[in-house]
């Protein structure tokens, strides 16, 4: 008897259109004029007079019921308004995947606002794990609390970017400076790079254009090889802190003698360039002041002539 009454239900429900209500104690559903309840205990009034049951060959019911969630205090907040990407959305943005999650609104003072998270944003991964929809970012989300890190794939304007992301708390309201939310920490950035002059040390071997230059009586170069050049250098960022750019430095000398037993000018001119492409890592240590560390492949030359001139 149970089963016939719950088979009944069913058969309730599958025949559109059909109204839930969800109340404290009970389930109310409409169809027309005919009015279904079911309790918290299970038990189900409003089923006389159905028939036919037997000719119900294949059910099927699909029942999504909103019910409100208690959230952790400690629960991450983002601060986006999310949804599912669809195909033309991705189009529009010239995203080349099938994957991901369209950012639609960004809460102020959140921690995506803070992050300078955008409306047209598509959140790619969160810690190298792909959001491949909705429910997805819901359940990869779901993991973390609020002060945590993860880094976020996203992708904005025709490239990915990364970045280092902290969750907030939703209690009290986002607001920074609020008494018992901490400031949400600013991210230190690597900088996006540039041209500009820079200074640059290089130590040769320089004894054999020394014993040249003591010959002729002229000063010698600094002893230990170590040439100070200047120059122009250029990078721009890749992603996650790192540089590709090039460089281009020289060190010129110029030397002018008379010889006054010969009559004649003694003239020394000694030139090192070195010129490469260089790829460093940027560690930002404090605002406005970055270590680097990095190598380049170039190459480089030195020449040195010598005239001895009546004029």
């Amino acid at each position: 008897m149970n089963k016939l009454i719950l088979l009944s239900a069913l058969l309730i429900l599958c025949l559109l259109p059909v109204l839930i209500l969800a109340q404290e104690n009970e389930t109310i559903i409409k169809k027309g004029n005919k009015t279904i309840i079911i309790n918290k205990e299970g038990d189900i009034s409003g089923l006389e007079g159905l028939k036919d049951l037997q000719n119900l060959k294949k059910l099927k019911m699909e029942m999504d019921v909103d019910v409100p969630r208690l959230e952790a205090a400690d629960a991450p907040f983002f601060g986006i308004y999310p949804a599912d990407l669809d195909f033309p959305k991705a189009q529009a943005l010239s995203y080349p995947n099938s994957y991901g999650v369209l950012i639609t609104g960004i809460v102020p003072n959140s921690p995506a606002y803070e992050y300078r998270l955008a409306e047209d944003d598509i959140i790619m991964e969160i810690d190298g794990k792909k959001a491949l929809n909705l429910k997805e970012f819901d359940k990869l989300k779901s993991v973390y609390r609020a002060g945590d890190k993860v880094v976020l794939t996203i992708f904005r304007n025709g490239e990915e970017k990364s970045i280092d992301f902290v969750f907030g708390s939703r209690t009290p309201p986002q607001i920074p400076g609020t008494p018992g939310i901490p400031e949400l920490p600013r991210k230190l950035s690597p900088g996006g790079g540039g041209l500009g002059w820079v200074p640059t040390f290089y130590g040769i071997e320089v004894d054999d254009i020394n014993a040249m230059l003591d010959s002729l009586s002229f000063s010698s170069l600094p002893e230990d090889g170590v040439l100070a050049l200047l120059g122009f250098a250029g990078k721009g960022n890749v992603g996650k802190g790192w540089f590709l750019g090039g460089q281009f430095h020289s060190f010129a000398d110029f030397k002018k003698k008379n010889a006054p037993e010969t009559g004649y000018i003694n003239i020394v001119d000694y030139d090192f360039t070195t010129w490469g492409i260089t790829l460093d890592k940027s560690f930002p240590l404090a605002n406005g002041l970055i270590a680097a560390l990095g190598a380049a492949v170039g190459g480089a030359y030195h020449t040195m002539n010598l005239v001895h001139t009546n004029g």
